[in-house]
């Protein structure tokens, strides 16, 4: 499979997010998935920390300064337009995740990961899970049981919701 994968990107960037972007690119690769990986920057997008990564490890990368949401919609639709993926997999990325109604609409599933019990990501599954339909995920990643409970307690029969713990792995 031909996967796409969102994530924001600077040069100092740490979290949870980011050593999930350096593994989780490399697990899929193993697996045999080709991955191309879609970057947003505050800063100078070539200065990444995760996009020097995952160019090292020979993952495809796009980085892109971080414009307006609908710039950076367009700018992830033409992306992929050449050779769309098979999975659009939005992350934490809120344009992603707006761009995740064309994907879908064109067949691609497409997956958002809620990563902790904030604000934001409710926020994010008010709009994206439970909302309305053409804005609706095909799949919900949660990070913890407890945030898949959240989630699935509203979720509608279309979109799908896992548990997925994103911690270091334990030998």
């Amino acid at each position: 499979m031909i996967l796409d994968v969102c994530s924001y990107d600077g040069p100092d960037t740490v979290g949870g997010p980011y050593a999930w972007l350096r593994r989780m690119p490399l697990a899929l690769r193993e697996r045999g998935h080709e991955i191309r990986v879609r970057l947003f920057s505050w800063q100078d997008p070539e200065t990444g920390a995760g996009a020097s990564f995952l160019r090292e490890q020979g993952i495809p990368v796009s980085a892109s300064p971080f414009e307006d949401s609908r710039t950076n919609i367009r700018r992830l639709l033409e992306a992929a337009a050449p050779a769309p993926p098979d999975a659009f997999i939005a992350n934490h990325v809120v344009p992603a995740y707006y761009a995740s109604a064309w994907f879908r609409k064109a067949g691609i599933p497409t997956v958002g990961i809620f990563r902790s019990d904030e604000p934001f990501y409710h926020d994010l599954a008010r709009r994206f899970v439970h909302g309305p339909r053409p804005f609706r995920l095909s799949a919900a990643v949660a990070v913890s049981r407890h945030l898949e409970s959240l989630i699935a307690a509203k979720v509608s029969a279309d979109t799908t919701v896992r548990w997925i713990p994103s911690g270091t792995p334990v030998p």
